[in-house]
């Protein structure tokens, strides 16, 4: 396996076996049975099977929760799940992400906290492993160190849990790696 594929699994995983091993079956379930095989097609369709399952579960929660800021944080949710996987879009949508901490509940700011999170992560897979700035960006990753696919694996590892430690860790990736700027929120 040519090692961008290897960068995309890592980036992907978290650094976590467990969710190395379910990447790696996802790219080759992907390239035997939909015939791709070129590092941004795989890029589109892992992370497009991803954010399926991760923002249906988002939703369920988001609309399992009362109180002030629920029903906007829900209506937002529910129109980020319908956005092509592309990073300007998602960029996009974390930049619409409705402000809630002063009027929300504790749940429903986090839940719209995670959902940026994890976007702001697929964003950044997507603008590193596809379109324009993918070459620069994966250019500079080779002749740097490996150690810089090691930045963003907080990110994945933890999103749900820690929403600002993910976040951070992607924009400290993306403000080191040539071709990728950082949000500015």
């Amino acid at each position: 396996m040519p090692e961008r594929f290897l960068w995309l699994c890592q980036l992907l995983s978290g650094g976590l076996p467990h969710d190395l091993l379910r990447v790696v079956m996802s790219l080759v379930t992907a390239k035997s049975l939909r015939g791709l095989s070129r590092l941004p097609d795989l890029t589109l369709e892992l992370i497009r099977t991803d954010a399926a399952a991760v923002l249906t579960a988002q939703t369920r929660f988001t609309s399992s929760l009362g109180g002030d800021g629920a029903r906007e944080a829900l209506r937002w949710m529910a129109g980020a799940s319908q956005a092509p996987v592309l990073p300007d879009n998602w960029e996009r949508l974390i930049r619409r992400a409705p402000d809630l901490s002063t009027t929300a509940e504790y749940g429903t700011v986090r839940a719209v906290e995670q959902v940026r999170a994890y976007r702001y992560l697929g964003a950044t897979v997507l603008r590193t492993c596809t379109g324009p700035a993918a070459d620069t960006a994966l250019t500079h990753l080779w002749e740097t160190s490996p150690e810089w696919l090691d930045r963003p694996a907080p990110a994945r590892a933890q999103p749900a849990t820690e929403p600002e430690v993910a976040w951070a860790a992607v924009h400290q990736f993306r403000e080191g790696v040539r071709g990728l700027e950082p949000l500015v929120l």
